[in-house]
């Protein structure tokens, strides 16, 4: 059960990655399947190379460089709109784990 939902949780992150690239870059070439799988893998390689960091919190900073240099690599964007997809994720990614750790404590605490 657990792997079901981290992979739900990988689909969903790939998904975010495709609509910010379809808010930043252009909406029309970034709804498909092949594109949302390879955002997908792209924000799973960027997220276990921050995390095999440990010498850095949370992997801050390096999965922001390596999602960046694998999104400029996979999808052929410009570096500067890849630097903005990879900060916007790793905002709204904090953005929901907060919210998700509000939760927890909130049912915890009731």
């Amino acid at each position: 059960m657990g792997n079901a939902i981290f992979a739900i949780n990988w689909i969903l992150m790939g998904t975010m990655i495709a609509a910010l690239l379809a808010v930043f870059v252009d909406p029309a070439d970034f709804w498909s399947i092949q594109t949302i799988w390879t955002a997908t893998l792209t924000y799973c390689a960027a997220w276990l190379g921050g995390f095999l960091v440990l010498f850095v919190p949370a992997g801050m900073g390096v999965r922001e460089v390596l999602l960046r240099l694998l999104l400029v690599q996979t999808l052929g964007i410009s570096s500067e709109q890849a630097l903005l997809i990879a900060m916007t994720a790793r905002f709204f990614s904090l953005l929901s784990e907060g919210i998700w750790l509000a939760i927890g404590l909130f049912i915890r605490e009731g």
